[in-house]
């Protein structure tokens, strides 16, 4: 075979070689293919094999013929939706403003610091956007410049997502500190009081648990649950089932825990997963019956 010699340097033979290992690692692609799959084929994900099922609950849909479904719905909106405070804060009557100006500062220092959070969350979902759709688009011919070019873009990624859990944990810290700085009874027993309490510990312990942070999320489960009427709320049982599950994750990694003490942290996930199941579909419900027997036979 004839060896011609090209402008870098490279034999013919030679670019059919990296060619083709290019095609076997799957840095060179062609036009809409994907990695590990014939081009034009899509391919199934095989399912991860748990035994917790931790998503299941909050991945399924709500029937709408099952009693209390409404009851329902408004306790999975007043967890997910973090912007909504039912009706908007009432200004003070300018007596009470006299007697109690330095406690109403702190408590709008309060409600401007949690919309400070909000924003940071749309700041943070439109960047990380943006960035994710870079990575997605070819800019240079060149496969290893594009590489280059991918990686920057998943270190910047990667800092603007620290940046953002970073900011958004000393924000919400305000929020509560700020909260707590208030001395007046009668502001703390208002309902505009306890509203924003509550959903900025909602929005904390979300955080925290996704995070990994578990006995941060345990502590600030703990402080809401001093709240009447958390003990109905499905997604409270849900974050703590996850919790607990986690924090047993983090002690079949450490041989200086007990073996009670695993087991103990593995059944209190397990029993509030299942509150949180019966809860929201019922204890006579497929849903309960299969969350039940995942636990029951992993």
């Amino acid at each position: 075979m004839e060896r011609s010699m090209n402008s870098f340097g490279l034999t013919r033979v030679n670019v059919l070689r990296l060619l083709f290992l290019l095609l076997a690692t799957g840095v060179l692609l062609p036009a809409g293919a994907s990695r590990g799959a014939p081009s034009g084929k899509k391919t199934m994900e095989k399912p991860r094999r748990s035994g917790f099922p931790e998503n299941y609950a909050a991945n399924k849909t709500l029937r709408p013929d099952r009693p209390g479904t409404d009851l329902t719905l408004a306790i999975e909106r007043a967890w997910a939706t973090f912007s909504y405070l039912p009706g908007e804060f009432p200004a003070a009557r300018w007596t009470a403003r006299l007697r109690n100006m330095r406690d109403e500062a702190y408590f709008r220092r309060a409600f401007s610091y949690y919309r400070l959070s909000l924003e940071l969350y749309e700041k943070y979902r439109k960047t990380l956007g943006g960035l994710r759709a870079e990575r997605r688009v070819t800019r240079d011919p060149l496969w290893w410049k594009e590489l280059e070019r991918r990686d920057t873009l998943a270190r910047r990624e990667s800092k603007e997502r620290e940046d953002y859990h970073r900011r958004l944990s000393l924000v919400n810290r305000r929020v509560f500190s700020t909260l707590d700085r208030i001395a007046s009874s009668a502001l703390r027993a208002e309902r505009r009081f306890l509203v924003l309490r509550k959903i900025a510990y909602r929005r904390y312990a979300i955080h925290e648990t996704n995070l990994g942070r578990y006995p941060s999320a345990l502590s600030i489960l703990s402080h809401y649950a001093r709240y009447p009427g958390t003990e109905r709320e499905w997604p409270f049982h849900y974050y703590l089932g996850r919790v607990y599950r986690g924090l047993y994750r983090a002690a079949l990694r450490h041989p200086g825990v007990s073996e009670d003490k695993r087991k103990k942290l593995l059944q209190q996930g397990d029993a509030h997963y299942l509150n949180a199941v019966e809860l929201k579909f019922g204890r006579k419900s497929r849903e309960y019956s299969y969350a039940q027997n995942r636990i029951r036979y992993r």
